[in-house]
């Protein structure tokens, strides 16, 4: 808590402090407390100078020299502080994060959406619009998304394409199931995206076929998991780790995928850093013989897409 304190100790009166010290300080006290670097704290202390003051950030910047933050927003400033140099993360301090464009309410029964994923989605989002055109649009293309989590990857399709698809997001936990629905009501996906609590496929129907399988699942190794930064291993443990040094659900999900992709459908992973020459493997040993690689903004190994 020193750090977040240090942040507004020794401070003029409230009166006295106008909006850009206060954005200063509070980057400033990220890049200390939670040892951010300069462009992660600065965004960080706009997202809390939005909370703080209830205003965008571009209203804000008009107000940056010429307008004293009040007491009230200063306080909010000063506990959000302490919460993140208690490490919690931003986005459950929030409540949101953002995703694909789209904002989504965040607990602590999901994963917090990254953008790290987003290709993921995109790649899910693409193949769907392709196999919707080459059945010359006589029918939506029908995604699962397994492992949904706050619903990222399913309601960006659902937003994205409308009409032409239908999709479908499974989840086992019922709290996130929960966030989720309310993600795709305030998206307006409310109608268009079935949810459905269920381990992996086992509560869909026998045979039920889909053209789009895209999972985020859990993939870190316990050995892995100790290694963590302290703000990840805040958010839900079952959707970070898995059995088999974090290989158990992609071999369980391409096992179960056979019977439930249609014919010409895709299967869709995100994967861990250096893991995909291990999902290849366990996609060839599925009966999955093609596939290719998704990479992220950064040029790293995301995902990838197998097909038969």
């Amino acid at each position: 808590m020193r750090n977040a304190e240090a942040m507004t100790a020794r401070r003029p009166a409230a009166e006295d402090i106008k909006y850009y010290e206060l954005y200063e300080r509070t980057a400033a006290g990220l890049s200390v407390s939670n040892g951010l670097s300069g462009p992660a704290a600065a965004a960080e202390a706009r997202l809390i100078l939005e909370k703080a003051a209830g205003h965008d950030f571009s209203k804000i910047m008009g107000l940056m020299w010429r307008e004293t933050a009040g007491s009230e927003v200063i306080e909010i400033v000063r506990e959000i502080m302490q919460k993140r140099a208690a490490f919690e993360p931003i986005q459950y301090i929030l409540g949101e994060a953002e995703f694909y464009g789209l904002r989504f309410f965040v607990t602590k029964d999901t994963l917090i959406p990254r953008h790290d994923t987003e290709c993921v989605a995109e790649a899910a989002i693409k193949s769907a619009a392709g196999i919707y055109s080459a059945n010359g649009g006589k029918r939506p293309a029908r995604i699962l998304d397994i492992g949904t989590g706050s619903g990222a990857i399913a309601i960006a399709a659902a937003v994205t394409l409308g009409e032409k698809a239908s999709v479908t997001a499974v989840d086992i936990s019922r709290g996130a199931l929960e966030c989720a629905k309310k993600n795709a009501e305030a998206n307006g996906a409310g109608v268009v995206v079935r949810f459905v609590e269920s381990d992996l496929f086992g509560a869909l129907d026998e045979g039920e076929k889909f053209d789009v399988i895209v999972s985020n699942p859990p993939y870190i190794s316990e050995s892995e998991y100790a290694t963590l930064a302290p703000e990840v291993k805040l958010e839900p443990k079952t959707a970070l780790t898995a059995d088999n040094d974090g290989y158990a659900f992609y071999e369980s999900i391409a096992r179960e995928a056979k019977s439930h992709l249609a014919d010409g459908g895709v299967l869709i992973f995100e994967i861990g850093c250096a893991m995909a020459s291990g999902v290849i493997k366990t996609g060839l040993a599925n009966g999955f013989i093609k596939h290719e690689m998704i990479y992220d903004i950064e040029s790293r190994d995301r995902g990838i897409k197998f097909w038969r």
